[in-house]
């Protein structure tokens, strides 16, 4: 595959990724999990949301500018459950996912071999 189409298929998981988290977010079927077993699912999620971020955007300038948008994101995400009738806004759900990119980008600035950052 030529570095053109790797590219778009970075973008296209990616981007199909941010439309199930934004599905799953406002969706009106909520899976019945274990206490607050959901903050957990809202850090893994979004733990590999930032993941995915910094592995299609190249440029490691934009790597803060990228997980910063995807707080946004989930931000709007919790705040539009608000305006659901079946969802609730939950300002811890919005830690979990902070606390889930802050953990992705490190992950991935402290153990990836470089190939991905390269400008």
């Amino acid at each position: 595959m030529t570095g053109s189409r790797w590219t778009l298929l970075r973008w296209l998981v990616f981007s199909s990724y941010a439309v199930l988290v934004g599905f799953l977010s406002l969706s009106p079927i909520v899976p019945s999990m274990p206490n607050d077993s959901d903050k957990l699912a809202h850090w893994f999620a979004y733990c590999g949301f930032a993941v995915l971020a910094i592995i299609v955007v190249r440029n490691k300038s934009q790597h803060i500018l990228c997980c910063l948008m995807i707080i946004l994101y989930g931000g709007l995400l919790e705040i539009a459950q608000g305006f659901s009738l079946y969802r609730s806004m939950s300002v811890l759900d919005f830690i979990a996912n902070c606390f889930g990119v802050i953990v992705g980008y490190f992950i991935v600035r402290l153990l990836a071999d470089g190939r991905w950052f390269r400008r």
